[in-house]
Order: structure tokens, then C-alpha cells, then sequence
């Protein structure tokens, strides 16, 4: 389990600074939703929106606890064992010593010793996801007391089970056309560099669909003092940071048999 503020750091907080009112509106509508998932693509800003979320939860008095997950820790027993020191981190407890694996019935017990409400964010779920994690995360929010949710930033949705439990009114589904920017968001993102007028502002929210990320690769543009409407118009959107970025966070991402096939597709 990770602090927000070492969240933020991942998530690159001083470079995003604006705040997501649509999506946070929709989050503080539903306090009563057992399960969020925050799901879509790379870059469109997830960790920043639960980031968002959780210091409002933090500044209602509530408790927040973290959970990244990694490819490591993408098998059940170790995703329970996170989640369990995540809910003891939640109740307060520091455990000294910390066992090698956790049951469901492990992660019941420590459930029923919260008091208060709670925020679980599990970011970076797609690592994990597949048939056995998402039974583990629909029976886990079965388990849940009143007031404690368990929220999860991911690049592919869960399973059947979500649909399941869309339909029941306890999760809520925050998706990549919640997380776009809006052309005022574009604006507000834009607005301390001072180098672009309005009609170029819009431009790049026009080329990019307000994708967070491709947005963030302008800014750097802009910032380093490259021209600002050779940027804006130039190359379709794709500055030299949007290929850094699809590069690193995308592109190694993919099985080796997928890669194999863009570039087969993609190099002449």
C-alpha cells in the first residue's frame, strides 16, 4: 500500500493540475457504491482522478488506503495479501510482522474491525485482471461494511461479474469519455503558459479528442519554448513526448506476439 502522496508522485500530480470536476461530481454523488472502477486507456488520468477523490475522502475524515498492484503481484494470493494490509492500514493497525498469505476469511475478519468510513484504491488493476482476481474483487464488495468502498483505476475492464453488478446499483463506472478533458479543462490546462491563443487551445483539444495524456505531450511541447502553432498544427498531434510515452506505457505493455505484429504492420 502506497500514501497519496506517493501516488501523486507516479502519477505525475505536478504536472496535472487540473481538477476533475465532472467525474469528481459523479464520484461524491455515489458515496453509497460498494465498487468504482475507473477504467480507460493509457493517459487518460485515472490515478489523478482517484488521487482527486481520496484527498476529498481524506479531508471528509475518511480513511484512505493504497494499493498499486504490479505484474509481480498479479496473482490472487498476493492481491489478497495486499488488500489485507491495505483494510488493517484502513482500521489504523501496524502490524509487526506481516504473513505470507491472507484468505478471503482473513480479509472478512479485518473488514469487520473497520470503524468509519473507508476509501480501498486499487490502481493498476489490469495487471491482474482475469477469472480469478475478479471473483476475488466481487465477493471482497459483498464483504464491504456501510461506508467503505473499494475503488479500482484500470486499463480493461472485469469480467461478466461487473455486468452483473452494474445492475444492482452498488458500482459505479466511471469510463474514458468521463475521464476527456473538456474543451474549458483544455482551456484551464493551457492557461498559465500564456503562449497559445484560444484558437490554437482549441485546435490541440480538436487533434487530441481530450486525451489527458497527448494534451500533457503538448505542454511539454510549449513549455520548452518550441513554436507554439508549429506544435498545434503540425504532425496531426504527435509531438516527439506522445511517441515517448506510447512507447513506454503502451507499447511495452503488449505481448511480444502483438508487438511483433505492429511492427510488421507499421515499418515499411
Amino acid at each position: 500500500p502506497e500514501s497519496l502522496e506517493e501516488a501523486a508522485r507516479i502519477d505525475g500530480a505536478n504536472d496535472w493540475q487540473v481538477l476533475r470536476r465532472k467525474p469528481l461530481a459523479r464520484l461524491k454523488q455515489h458515496p453509497q457504491a460498494r465498487l468504482v472502477v475507473v477504467q480507460g486507456p493509457a493517459g487518460f488520468g485515472k490515478t489523478m482522478l482517484l488521487r482527486q477523490y481520496c484527498e476529498h475522502r481524506s479531508e471528509l475524515g475518511d480513511a484512505v488506503a493504497w494499493v498499486r498492484m504490479e505484474s509481480h503481484s498479479a496473482e490472487p494470493a498476493l492481491f489478497l495479501r495486499q488488500l489485507c494490509i491495505a483494510v488493517r492500514q484502513l482500521a489504523g493497525e501496524r502490524p509487526a510482522t506481516v504473513p505470507r498469505a491472507y484468505s478471503v476469511d482473513d480479509i472478512a475478519h479485518a473488514l469487520r474491525q473497520l470503524k468509519g468510513r473507508g476509501v480501498i484504491v486499487v490502481d493498476n488493476y489490469e495487471y491482474g485482471a482475469g477469472a480469478g482476481l475478479d471473483a476475488v474483487l466481487m465477493q471482497l464488495t459483498r464483504l464491504l461494511p456501510d461506508g467503505v468502498q473499494i475503488c479500482i483505476g484500470t486499463r480493461v475492464l472485469p469480467g461478466a461479474q461487473l455486468s452483473r453488478r452494474l445492475l444492482d446499483g452498488h458500482t459505479l463506472l466511471i469510463g474514458h469519455d468521463d475521464l476527456r478533458f473538456g474543451p474549458a479543462e483544455t482551456s484551464e490546462f493551457f492557461r498559465e503558459l500564456g503562449a497559445l491563443d484560444p484558437a490554437d487551445v482549441q485546435e490541440i483539444h480538436d487533434r487530441t479528442d481530450g486525451w489527458p495524456a497527448a494534451l500533457q505531450c503538448f505542454r511539454l511541447c510549449v513549455s520548452r519554448g518550441r513554436n507554439p502553432r508549429s506544435v498545434a498544427f503540425s504532425g496531426k498531434g504527435v509531438t516527439p513526448e506522445l511517441i515517448d510515452f506510447l512507447a513506454s506505457e503502451v507499447f511495452e505493455d503488449l505481448s511480444p506476439r502483438l508487438q511483433s505484429l505492429l511492427l510488421e504492420l507499421a515499418v515499411i
